[in-house]
């Protein structure tokens, strides 16, 4: 590495893109994340400016109003990334709250993540422990958090499930591999329990069924976890399972499309450890956002060993590896808004040069880094298509609400009406 944080480095290259120095031509705009990066010019005030004028005072509304997304057991780095995000307005949702959510048995995470957000002077970001657990017999049924899974629902406007280490495989029905690594059941059972709440918790009675709109986010673990949950399986070793290869030698003289983790710290003193690779993806027809509003394939960073192979009740594979062998995004056949991607979109080092991930070491180690201008579009485009959907819920929620108010003002006039009439008499 060249010695610099790599959140330093994410914000050199977002200041530099704001610049126009990363833009194929001076002049020429770059847009990520709905963000018009290498402008230099302010336009002329047009017609749009007046339009968006005159709704300034409903855009204060939303600002004011609280937007809270939901995210499951996120590592204080994780929560850095998500503050890169926001802060450079790649994740841009007014009024968000942030909200880290931990089951009891996750206290050393929790504490973990509690002292990072106290330490910042972030407000919209917040950290709770629940109150309750679901053990491995109680995964795919009611149990005793089914009611706080509801109220979890019902008082959010989205959830992103995050990355992590492997699933018990247990919970689907399979004997542990050599090379898998369960290091926290009792989340994998909490998070695995909330998505087959949320998604099919039995006889059609899905939480999100009264919030069929509600977006949810899986990534990585997440989405594996998501698959798990309606009762899919998983391959517990995608260089052993998927490509007949055992050691890290032989990963690293695949093609990079074919590895999906970075194995060269295992073969080299010499080579800092690093476990994310970049590689290219392909898109099926299920994929959510427009063909048009990206390449057929797209690279993507990645950290997984692990993949989906048995397909969970009422999911469709929307992205592939090149080769379709790994299965790279889910999407669901009923709700519109549930996403579930293998690859890390929240990862700042989308926006930050990347190191290649080689089991060599260059003369000059400035030449093994190169900022990925197309995945940085594309990992925006991803994060715009969410923050509209979770706006959307939230303007769902308020309009319901005002609803509601609305009716009850109106009963009690007509009750208060009556009683007056009555008295009259």
């Amino acid at each position: 590495m060249n010695g610099r944080k790599p959140n330093h480095q994410a914000r050199r290259a977002v200041s530099d893109w704001k610049r126009g120095r990363l833009a194929p031509s001076l002049g020429v705009a770059v847009l990520v994340g709905g963000l018009w990066f290498g402008c230099e010019e302010t336009p002329d005030l047009d017609s749009s400016a007046v339009e968006s004028a005159s709704s300034a005072t409903e855009s204060t509304k939303e600002q004011r109003a609280e937007t809270r997304v939901l995210v499951t057991h996120p590592s204080h780095k994780t929560l850095q990334n998500f503050a890169f995000l926001v802060e450079n307005r790649i994740l841009d949702i007014p009024g968000l709250k942030l909200t880290a959510i931990f089951p009891p048995s996750a206290e050393k995470a929790f504490q973990k993540a509690r002292r990072y957000v106290r330490s910042r002077e972030r407000p919209w970001m917040d950290v709770r422990k629940l109150d309750c657990e679901v053990t491995e017999g109680e995964v795919f049924e009611s149990n005793e958090c089914s009611e706080l899974f509801r109220n979890l629902v019902e008082t959010s406007q989205a959830i992103i499930f995050t990355g992590g280490a492997d699933i018990l495989p247990a919970v689907y029905g399979q004997p542990a591999e050599l090379t898998t690594r369960p290091t926290s059941p009792g989340r994998n059972f909490f998070e695995i329990s909330l998505l087959y709440h949320l998604l099919d918790s039995g006889a059609g009675e899905a939480l999100l069924e009264e919030k069929p709109d509600y977006p949810v986010l899986a990534i990585c673990l997440g989405m594996e976890s998501m698959n798990v949950a309606l009762g899919g399986t998983l391959h517990q070793d995608i260089p052993s399972d998927l490509y007949g290869v055992d050691t890290a030698e032989e990963v690293l003289a695949l093609p990079s499309d074919q590895q999906h983790s970075c194995y060269a710290g295992r073969t080299t003193s010499q080579v800092p450890p690093q476990h994310w690779v970049t590689h290219r993806i392909r898109f099926t027809e299920h994929w959510p956002l427009s063909p048009h509003s990206h390449r057929a394939t797209e690279d993507v960073l990645s950290s997984h060993h692990q993949a989906v192979d048995k397909l969970g009740r009422g999911l469709q594979v929307a992205a592939t590896s090149i080769d379709g062998k790994v299965v790279e995004a889910l999407t669901h056949r009923r709700f519109r808004n549930v996403l579930g991607v293998q690859f890390h979109p929240e990862y700042s080092r989308g926006w930050t040069p990347q190191r290649r991930c080689t089991n060599t070491v260059e003369d000059d180690p400035g030449s093994n880094y190169r900022l990925n201008t197309e995945m940085a579009a594309f990992y925006g485009l991803l994060w715009r298509d969410f923050a509209t959907k979770v706006a959307s819920e939230a303007r769902r929620k308020r309009s319901h609400a005002m609803t509601t108010s609305a009716k009850l003002a109106g009963t009690g006039r007509q009750a208060s009406g009556g009683y007056a009439n009555r008295g009259s008499k």
